[in-house]
């Protein structure tokens, strides 16, 4: 038999091009999908740890540590045996100006080994002495300036809050300085709008001097360890524990804070890696249904060829043996295809990645482990034998004789009473289980919903289990409902089409239930997406109410900094900008009790202003005859402050506030007198305005401001960003969860097509017989496709039902706790999928009807 199955291979390999896809997709999935989850898994722990450059460990405060790292604590690091080189790591804020050019910078003090510096040049060196500096390329294009060229460091951060040493807040800070220092290099700037990569690099006595000219001592709470030796990481270790001095301190290797990172990020890419596995597995389940759909079509092609060989001796064992052998040489060969497919697929993702200009450190080629080569072949190769088992015991169930008339391979059979069981077992106990962890996890508000979790995806499974097995008992009427759709409108093949479609219900449900699969995941991610949208979108406005915040530069002569009229104005006319609210300060004395606090700083903005920039519901403003007070002034709820300016006395009601100022209805404000000015401008941005754009915008306004009228660049704070940052990761995960599923939904297209190939071949006489009274090739063509509709669609809805309903309930178990519930219809993504299921059910029957247009009445209605 092995010889007849070689030559059937070599001569019929045509008709094994369906089942090929179909495989050859399912492997391709689960290779890129172990080696998409590498390169994200390697992405990510090189992103989190490019700041720690080449180092060996990493020191930081333990939670039983008072501060930062000490000077004591340092040396006596150092001194441990085994360690190379320890940097401490510091930063600091301040304004460079050049001439009439000023920018805001962030800056860090040089590593003490250049092994240990995380900032990359793009042209100089870094600094060596006190009066060198190093900046961003950005940075030195503002202010005009280039390697060799001298700054000025000056002023402190704009809303820097100083504190004594017993934690409370200073007012009179000391007078800042002016130093002028001497550009030797430039730096790659740092992703984004993000305030924590700097854009400037002192060395460690220029930056205390600054720091201290600002009121505070310049602190490390993380210092770089390089070891003489990597491979003494452990001993090192040994040694630090033991030493009394570092007790409070927490040491770990680089490979171990990039990790801690990345589980606090993202839940630990292990998660990823199988939430991505778990969708090829997906796709091989939905592969399985067609690969085994596809055999029947051979099967049935060969019926004839198969029941000579019985006649002629082949026992029944050697007919399933061919029929298994020819599986598993499609399997091999189609699953070593998707392979390389998949493997080509990651490789030009990692070629098209850099012109994304992604700020992240993404490898350059993939790596073909021995498990990501073994498992994309061995998965396919077993699925698609385990799909031809059904096939092979049917090849072998007819009596020679009888196979040689021109039968149905596969019987129309009633399904049992124990299949009915079984089907409601897993609905109702599946049901019961997600039923029960949802209503338990909104119950439960606060609380960690991990195991509520955890059972609702357990008895979502079930449930889910349960619909397919029962699958077979609704599916076949609704297909006969939309039935009688065709039949009223689609005149004499839209009738045939909707008898044929129900006329072997396990066939028509096995194929439906690929398309299910598919729908349904489709589905509930989306709705998934679009519900975590709205109810991210709650959250989002509580903790980043504001889109862009412009807070005035520090001023040695106020109290309160004040921004100029033409700043305002150019906030104003920025573009993307959609509307501000000013936020005006005084200096006042507040009176709590017995305590007097004198240089206190009081604002208030306009209510119809603040209405139009916070997103919240909460806003900060209080109302007449109330002062929002900073926890700073120990006041509680209900406690009576009052307020005085030059003789002016108010007496407020406190409430709880944020922040270091305190809060006062523009009533009250107003009644203080008084000159106010403009210490804040709080801005939102249009829907469609890119919020780096705008900030990046600003920031150069400001900077060309500084030139022409003098006025000190002002610090920009964008919120914004990290909000359009969390909708970019759901519309990114969405895109990603959508195209995986995706390959699901085109091999249960190839079952769609070859559940048609079925059909037409076993209605072949019958196709002959309608075309010899009258049907033409036309209405022939229209029945087929007609009938892949019906079955697409039933697919489809079913899918898009069941999938709102598990989104909506995964939806709840995931942020009820997390407050700001919306549940979301995604009305256009429902009607993709119905498009998509059309357009599927039309495009699968362009084979089948060619087949069945090309053969001839007279020679379809003779006996082979």
């Amino acid at each position: 038999m092995r010889g007849f199955v070689l030559s059937q291979l070599r001569r019929g390999g045509g008709r094994l091009v369906a089942a090929g896809i179909a495989i050859a997709l399912g492997s391709a999935f689960v290779a890129a999908a172990l080696l998409g989850s590498t390169i994200v898994k390697t992405t990510a722990y090189n992103s989190v740890s490019a700041s720690f450059a080449k180092a060996d460990l990493v020191v930081e405060p333990g939670p039983d540590a008072d501060g930062p790292l000490t000077a004591t604590q340092l040396d006596a690091l150092t001194a441990i045996s085994g360690v190379g080189a320890v940097s401490p790591v510091k930063s600091l804020s301040f304004i460079v100006t050049a001439g009439a050019h000023s920018d805001y910078a962030w800056a860090t003090t040089a590593a003490t080994d250049s092994r240990l510096e995380p900032a990359t040049l793009t042209d100089g060196r870094l600094p060596a002495s006190a009066d060198e500096i190093a900046i961003t390329a950005e940075t030195a294009k503002r202010l005009g300036v280039r390697i060799g060229s001298d700054v000025v460091i000056e002023s402190r951060a704009a809303d820097e809050v100083v504190y004594d040493e017993n934690g409370d807040p200073v007012l009179d800070a000391p007078e800042p300085l002016a130093i002028t220092v001497t550009v030797v290099g430039t730096l790659v700037d740092p992703a984004g709008f993000n305030y924590d990569s700097p854009t400037a690099i002192l060395i460690d006595e220029l930056a205390t001097e600054v720091a201290q000219s600002q009121g505070y001592t310049l602190d490390s709470y993380r210092a770089l360890v390089l070891l003489e030796n990597r491979g003494g990481v452990e001993r090192v270790r040994d040694a630090f524990r033991a030493d009394p001095a570092l007790a409070t301190m927490h040491v770990t290797t680089v490979e171990e804070k990039a990790h801690e990172a990345v589980v606090q990020f993202s839940g630990d890419t292990d998660i990823l890696t199988g939430f991505v596995l778990t969708f090829a597995g997906i796709a091989l389940v939905v592969a399985a249904i067609v690969i085994s759909n596809t055999f029947q079509v051979l099967v049935a092609q060969r019926a004839h060829l198969l029941a000579l060989l019985r006649c002629v001796g082949a026992t029944r064992r050697q007919v399933r043996r061919s029929v298994l052998l020819e599986a598993s040489v499609v399997g091999v060969v189609a699953s070593t295809i998707g392979l390389a497919l998949g493997a080509l697929l990651a490789q030009v993702a990692l070629w098209i990645v850099p012109a994304l200009d992604l700020a992240v450190p993404v490898p350059t080629t993939i790596v073909l482990t021995p498990a990501v080569v073994a498992w994309p072949i061995i998965t396919g190769t077993v699925v698609t034998v385990l799909a031809a088992l059904t096939p092979a015991r049917l090849a072998t169930r007819v009596a020679p004789l009888a196979a040689l008339r021109p039968v149905e391979l596969t019987p129309v059979r009633k399904s049992g009473a124990t299949r009915l069981v079984f089907a409601l077992l897993g609905l109702i106990v599946g049901g019961g289980i997600l039923g029960a962890a949802t209503v338990l996890a909104v119950a439960a508000e606060a609380q960690d919903p991990t195991m509520f979790v955890l059972a609702g995806i357990f008895g979502g499974a079930v449930s889910f289990t349960g619909i397919l097995i029962g699958a077979v008992y609704f599916v076949p009427a609704l297909a006969r409902g939309l039935g009688r759709l065709a039949a009223r409108f689609g005149g004499v093949p839209g009738k045939i089409a909707a008898a044929n479609s129900v006329r072997n219900p396990r066939r028509t449900t096995a194929t439906a239930s690929a398309l299910l699969i598919g729908a349904t995941l489709v589905t509930m991610m989306a709705t998934g997406a679009a519900t975590a949208r709205g109810s991210l979108t709650v959250l989002l406005n509580e903790g980043y109410p504001i889109d862009i915040a412009v807070t005035a530069p520090w001023s040695a002569s106020t109290s309160t900094s004040a921004l100029t009229p033409a700043q305002i104005t150019a906030v104003q006319q920025t573009d993307g900008v959609q509307g501000i609210a000013r936020i005006e300060a005084i200096t006042v004395e507040a009176t709590l009790g017995e305590d007097a606090f004198s240089d206190t700083v009081v604002q208030t903005a306009s209510r119809a202003e603040l209405d139009q920039v916070v997103r919240s519901e909460v806003k900060p403003l209080p109302a007449v005859g109330h002062v929002a007070v900073p926890q700073w002034l120990g006041a509680q709820d209900g406690d009576t402050v009052t307020v005085t300016l030059d003789g002016t006395s108010v007496d407020l009601v406190a409430q709880q506030g944020t922040g270091f100022a305190m809060w006062l209805a523009e009533e009250d404000f107003a009644a203080l007198g008084g000159d106010a000015v403009t210490t804040a401008v709080w801005l939102a941005i249009e829907s469609d305005a890119n919020p780096l754009d705008v900030a990046t915008s600003l920031r150069d306004t400001f900077s060309e401001l500084s030139s022409t009228i003098g006025d000190p660049p002002p610090e920009i704070r964008g919120a914004a960003v990290e909000r359009a940052g969390y909708e970019e990761v759901i519309d990114t995960m969405l895109a990603i969860i959508v195209g995986l599923l995706g390959v699901a939904v085109i091999i249960a297209l190839v079952g769609v097509a070859n559940t048609l190939s079925l059909s037409v071949l076993e209605r072949r006489r019958e196709s002959a017989t309608l075309r010899a009274i009258g049907l033409r090739r036309g209405q022939l063509r229209q029945m087929l496709a007609i009938e892949g509709v019906i079955i697409a669609l039933v697919g489809a809805v079913l899918g898009a039902a069941l999938g709102l309903t598990y989104g909506w309930l995964g939806s709840t178990l995931l942020l009820a706790a997390s407050g700001g519930l919306q549940l979301v219809v995604p009305w256009r993504d429902l009607g993709l999928v119905l498009a998509v299921a059309v357009a599927a059910g039309l495009l699968a029957s362009v084979l089948p009807s060619r087949t069945a247009t090309r053969t001839p009445p007279v020679a379809a209605l003779t006996v082979d």
